[in-house]
């Protein structure tokens, strides 16, 4: 259950304050009304500015987003430990992302205060980090305030010649290093399953993407997976399936950890039971054969009998009241 401020001033949130759908709780629905799913948002702040070309016009359709700081101090000193054993290195992009109106203006929604870096990526251009740097460990810092708007002016910074657009994840910094490793992802059958990874470089980083199914003992390259993306149809079959990233710049190449696919089977709808239909209605009736005993016998009311002597036949007529007694 994600909630939103687009339009405020309040940070997103998933239930029970998350910060991506992957850790939060889940909320299951049945046939019952479900209660208690309540939120507390923190308030945050907002960036917002105009984008503009190398030659000063309005770029419109241009990606802008936040990226969280590199490491600095201890925390850069710790950097290499952490990396090495599997987390992501410090700085990264957040996924915190908008696009820029017909006018080159935007506004990125609501986050936390603190300090950030601000990038705009064109797929022409590549990737221009505030004010004007061409990685993240380069960039100016932009500061964010709960309750508060910053407005940020950005431009494109020209190509030098010979250089390569690079995307915000390959221009975190000029050092290859892989910025995003993949992980586990679950699905139900028949549904598809994301996995993303990314690395920086001087030289752009180029990916494909292998896997190893279940069992075996060695990865193969999936065929035409050359994206940061890799999205999967997920079956029974492959359930349990690895999936790795290998990264190559300039002769060197890195391979990320192994993430697995896990893939369930699709919950079963109890099938709604039949209505019995009454196709035909018959009416019916039944005999009873009474023999008088020897000392007489009156009659049950609302009895009809016959006029046989020694056996008459009787059925049984609605009663109206006791009928008076036989005579003697």
């Amino acid at each position: 259950m994600r909630f939103s401020n687009w339009n405020g001033l309040y940070v997103e949130e998933w239930w029970k304050d998350a910060t991506t759908s992957a850790s939060a709780t889940k909320v299951d629905v049945a046939s019952k009304p479900v209660t208690g799913v309540d939120a507390s948002m923190r308030l945050g702040g907002v960036v917002t500015g105009g984008v503009s070309d190398a030659d000063g016009n309005p770029l419109a359709g241009a990606t802008v987003g936040l990226a969280a700081l590199p490491a600095s101090g201890i925390g850069a000193f710790f950097a290499p430990l952490t990396e090495m054993f599997g987390a992501t290195p410090g700085g990264g992009i957040l996924d915190i992302e908008t696009i820029t109106d017909e006018s080159g203006n935007y506004t990125l929604p609501p986050v936390e205060a603190g300090s950030y870096g601000l990038y705009v990526y064109s797929p022409a251009t590549g990737t221009t980090w505030f004010d004007g740097k061409k990685t993240l460990s380069e960039a100016d810092t932009v500061e964010v305030s709960a309750g508060g708007t910053v407005n940020v002016p950005l431009q494109m910074r020209a190509l030098a010649s010979g250089e390569a657009p690079r995307t915000p994840e390959q221009s975190i910094s000029d050092e290859f290093t892989i910025q995003r490793q993949p992980v586990d992802v679950t699905v139900i059958d028949g549904e598809t399953a994301t996995f993303r990874a990314a690395a920086s470089g001087a030289t752009a980083p180029t990916i494909r993407w292998e896997k190893r199914k279940k069992g075996a003992s060695t990865f193969t390259t999936i065929a035409g997976a050359t994206d940061s993306t890799l999205a999967l149809t997920g079956t029974i079959a492959d359930s349990g399936t690895a999936v790795r990233a290998v990264f190559t710049s300039g002769g060197t190449t890195k391979t990320t950890d192994i993430a697995t696919l896990t893939v369930t089977a699709k919950p079963s709808v109890p099938k709604t039971p039949t209505v019995p239909v009454a196709s035909k209605v018959q009416e019916t009736s039944a005999q009873l054969d009474w023999t008088a005993p020897a000392s007489g016998a009156r009659r049950s009311p609302g009895t009809r009998c016959g006029s046989t002597p020694a056996v008459r036949s009787c059925a049984r007529s609605p009663s109206r009241g006791s009928p008076s007694p036989s005579p003697a």
